[in-house]
């Protein structure tokens, strides 16, 4: 008898990933988690199929796994390709995976792996200060296009001057409607 797996919400859940493979014609599941080398395999359940979708329908298709999107380790200064390969043989395949890591996982990792993940984390917060320096820039971009903009592109101050005074009547008109209607339901003649 197997236990069922309990999620406590107090506990965060580390993320996953799955390979399937087949031995002896039955289908198995191999799940690792980011940042352990330890893994868990399974003989493949409708819950691995319907958790793991896009890796059961790769194995399906015969399809290799797509690569995991994100920033690639090796733009962190000391980072080569091997050291890289290294790290996604245990299961950490980007900058992202890397500044999510816990202490512990680091230091199952390896030596150096805490100064890495310092070092993902103030990559990531650059390219964030970066996109939003370029939408910044695009703004003012946009500002300073619309301001040299030629006049006649905008309404006059007299016409705006014009459609504030035609509110202002209507206003007026609709106070006037609304003071002349009598309250009440009106008499009915016989």
């Amino acid at each position: 008898m197997s236990m069922p797996d309990i999620a406590l919400p107090e506990v965060p859940a580390m993320h996953q990933h799955a390979r399937f493979f087949k031995d002896n014609g039955l289908d198995f599941i191999e799940i690792s988690f980011t940042g352990v080398k330890d893994t868990v395999i399974k003989k493949v359940g409708p819950d691995h199929m319907s958790k793991f979708r896009d890796a059961w329908n790769a194995y399906c298709d015969g399809t290799p796994m797509a690569r995991r999107a994100g920033t690639s380790l090796t733009l962190l200064n000391g980072v080569d390709q091997q050291l890289a390969d290294k790290y996604i043989a245990q299961n950490v395949h980007t900058v992202e995976e890397l500044a999510a890591l816990n202490d512990a996982q680091c230091q199952a990792l390896g030596h150096g792996t805490l100064t890495l993940r310092k070092q993902a984390n103030d990559r990531l917060s650059l390219l964030k200060f970066q996109t939003e320096e370029k939408a910044r820039k695009a703004v003012s971009d946009a500002a300073a296009t619309i301001g040299a903009m030629p006049a006649e592109k905008y309404a006059s101050a007299s016409e705006v001057a014009e459609l504030k005074q035609g509110i202002d009547d209507l206003k007026a008109l609709l106070a006037q409607a609304l003071a002349t209607k009598k309250p009440g339901r009106p008499k009915k003649d016989n």
